[in-house]
């Protein structure tokens, strides 16, 4: 490793010093594996014809016409033209649509529900038989108590 300037304590940064070494180390590999993917990349190459006015990417805007140009009323340009899409909607159709996806999802909820109401039965069932086998439990160990 390089080091320029003079000698310090704290010259490089190791991370917090109350990470753990696993944490630190993942940061290290990311770091070097960031800085070989940076060496990498070439640099970007010089335009024919650019000349030193051009440094730094600098884009020289056109003058704007005089002309009015349609804006939506956020101020930006409108892609909208003033003529229809061309689209027919048929409202029967979409009604019938509609009745259908309305009808499917009743049936949907129908079967939810009674697969629901199943599913309660069986563990009220199970919850019960597990108070019952409790109760046993206790009465035995009651009766075992009372004997000793």
């Amino acid at each position: 490793m390089t080091s320029w300037g003079g000698a310090r304590p704290n010259k490089f940064y190791k991370g917090n010093k109350n990470d753990t070494a696993w944490n630190n180390d993942l940061l290290w590999i990311m770091h070097c594996a960031k800085e070989a993917k940076g060496l990498k990349k070439r640099p970007p190459r010089r335009m024919h014809g650019s000349d030193l006015g051009n440094i730094g990417g600098r884009i020289t805007t056109p003058a704007l016409s005089t002309r009015d140009v349609p804006r939506s009323s956020s101020g930006r340009m409108s892609n909208r033209s003033a003529r229809s899409t061309g689209r027919v909607y048929d409202a029967e159709k979409i009604q019938r649509e509609i009745e259908r996806m309305v009808k499917q999802e009743n049936s949907r909820r129908a079967a939810f529900d009674a697969e629901l109401k199943a599913l309660d039965e069986q563990l009220k069932a199970a919850k019960a038989k597990e108070i019952a086998a409790l109760q046993r439990q206790l009465q035995t160990l009651e009766e075992e108590e009372a004997a000793s």
